[in-house]
């Protein structure tokens, strides 16, 4: 039973209260429990938001201005008809348990009956590329409504998900199966929407150029910025220049802002990001009590793990935790997987089960592995481009003006009171592993990108004594 299966993980929600849309708020201010009513309002508030409307085409092309274009040999490779073979990849490649759109079919149906469908889909799908439209079952979707935090009497505070039909996902590349899941062959190339960008500015010119581009794009694809759940933060001191005025209403906040979910700022308003942290996970723990006695350790891991540390991993990649709360977390998944006397030490449980361990979460060793992988990203370069900021703060350490060569570099000598938490817990990650360097062989012009200071290998050359002319 306590297999990583979709059966044992709806254990959990089985349990839980389940939040259904008893009211409406209407226009007028008025709250209706009418069906009649609801549906109604429902379906204006999402024909306003999902109404098509005419796109500028000049502002597309301005757009599409820059985009790398199609060689001739790929255009007649895309415009070829389309085969049984290539449909029959796309369906295989297609994932189970995903909900079904208007017609009801799922996946696993059309897996399952592909050699009685397969032929016969295929020409519908050719007889849409030649006329270029859509059966009506593939241009309507499903909406299914999610709760999200706030007053439920609100329709904007519900999160609608379109549940669109499988042929439709699997065959064309529209929407979301565009980006990593297209069915077909297709190499489009994608462009950022106005969702979740952050945007520095300095001046009143920053500023309009930001609203005309974002104009320029409204026009091309009838897209609109919400400014309403936007918010705008003031960093440095401004003194005696003055401070941009923002579009659609926006203040300028000053202690910090939520971005992806995340708290940044001051130390005060970084602090919300662990409110309330410990208190979820012994809720989302006490889900499972009443399964308790009939689960397995292998199935109290599996809760463990998957269900409850991995809430915690999304902010823990970016911020450092109060100091008490980690051992606190990680007390509470101990005493839950025992739930009892306790047999053996707690890091016993952490080895792999090939080493007589259980495979419990370590937390503190995952934030290690988090720091680690920024390790790396900044040795290599290979990781995004805000970790130019990440080797700035580096270079401050000291005044030195390193950041690759602070890894080289004696920890216990190093003075990190002017670095940031996060990039202090990097270097502290780093300086759990014990290395040696060979000083048997020390390369020629190699030597002048070694740190000067505070390096081990550099303690076994001497500088020659100079004597003043």
């Amino acid at each position: 039973m306590d297999a990583p299966t979709p059966f044992f993980f709806n254990l959990e929600r089985s349990v839980a209260q389940r939040k259904q849309m008893s009211c409406l708020k209407l226009p007028g201010g008025r709250v209706t429990s009418s069906p009649e009513e609801m549906r109604d309002h429902a379906m204006d508030f999402y024909t306003n938001i999902f109404g098509g409307e005419q796109c500028s085409i000049e502002g597309r092309e301005e757009i599409l201005e820059g985009f790398p274009q199609l060689s001739p040999e790929e255009k007649a490779a895309l415009d070829l008809e389309l085969t049984l073979e290539e449909l029959t990849g796309a369906v295989n490649q297609m994932a189970s348990g995903r909900a079904p759109g208007i017609d009801g079919l799922s996946g696993e149906f059309l897996k399952h009956f592909w050699g009685v469908l397969g032929a016969d889909l295929r020409g519908v799908f050719s007889e849409c590329f030649r006329t270029g439209s859509l059966p009506v079952s593939c241009r309507r979707a499903v909406l299914s409504l999610l709760p999200k935090k706030g007053d439920l009497a609100l329709l904007k505070n519900w999160r609608p998900v379109a549940l669109l039909t499988v042929d439709y996902k699997w065959s064309l590349p529209a929407g979301e199966t565009t980006e990593g899941s297209c069915g077909l062959e297709c190499p489009p190339t994608l462009s950022a929407y106005a969702d979740d960008v952050s945007i520095f500015v300095s001046s009143q010119r920053d500023v309009q150029c930001l609203q005309d581009t974002l104009s320029l794009y409204e026009r091309a694809s009838s897209a609109r910025v919400n400014w309403a759940k936007s918010s705008a933060l003031l960093l440095g001191r401004w003194r005696e220049q003055v401070v941009p005025s923002l579009p659609g209403g926006l203040q300028w906040e000053t202690e910090g802002l939520k971005v992806l979910g995340v708290f940044l700022g001051t130390e005060a308003f970084k602090a919300k990001n662990w409110e309330g942290a410990k208190e979820k996970v012994c809720a989302r723990l006490s889900k499972w009590k009443w399964l308790l006695p009939q689960m397995s350790y292998r199935g109290r891991v599996l809760v463990a793990n998957t269900l409850v540390a991995s809430t915690l991993w999304h902010r823990l990649m970016a911020l450092t935790p109060p100091r008490n709360l980690v051992s606190s977390i990680q007390q509470d998944i101990v005493d839950f997987f025992w739930s009892g006397r306790h047999w053996v030490r707690a890091a016993a449980l952490y080895l792999p089960l090939a080493e007589g361990g259980q495979g419990l979460i370590c937390i503190q060793s995952k934030i290690a592995s988090f720091r680690l992988r920024t390790v790396s990203r900044l040795l290599y370069d290979c990781g995004p481009s805000c970790l130019n900021f990440g080797k700035l703060l580096l270079r401050s350490v000291g005044r030195f003006g390193y950041h690759k060569q602070l890894f080289l570099l004696n920890p216990e000598e190093l003075d990190l009171s002017g670095l940031t938490p996060f990039y202090t817990s990097v270097l502290q990650a780093w300086h759990t592993f014990k290395f040696t360097r060979a000083t048997s062989e020390m390369p020629g012009m190699w030597v002048f990108e070694e740190p000067l200071f505070f390096n081990g290998l550099q303690g076994h050359y001497s500088l020659p004594a100079c004597e003043p002319v």
